[in-house]
């Protein structure tokens, strides 16, 4: 399933590329700069595009979560084998936590700097 999601994120992804460069040169400029119809083609392809995105995400989180929690329990089970696969996977998601939580900051830092000037 992820790589099908992957496909069509793709293909919208060549097609927003191809309708862009097509409106911005040649005779495909003069069929696209029609306003309605470039503005309804243009939201549909960009929401299709969000939403390809979305699910992508989603999907891959998931996978990656699901694996991080399998190689904990297996460190539960036989500890012998899995104990060093559990040790990497807490510590990657103590760095992500701890790296999300940096940025944050980070950004309401800058935020503050932004709006005072």
């Amino acid at each position: 399933i992820p790589g099908m999601f992957s496909a069509v994120a793709l293909i919208l992804n060549s097609i927003e590329v191809m309708s862009y460069y097509t409106a911005t040169s040649g005779k495909g400029a003069k069929l696209i700069k029609m306003k309605i119809v470039r503005s309804w083609a243009k939201a549909t392809l960009q929401n299709a595009m969000m939403l390809a995105n979305i699910i992508l995400i989603f999907i891959y989180s998931c996978f990656i979560a699901v694996g991080l929690m399998w190689c904990i329990l297996g460190a539960v089970l036989n500890p012998e084998v899995f104990l060093p696969y559990a040790a990497s996977s807490l510590a990657l998601i103590t760095f992500l936590k701890v790296k999300y939580s940096s940025l944050k900051t980070t950004k309401g830092g800058l935020k503050k700097k932004i709006m005072k000037n």
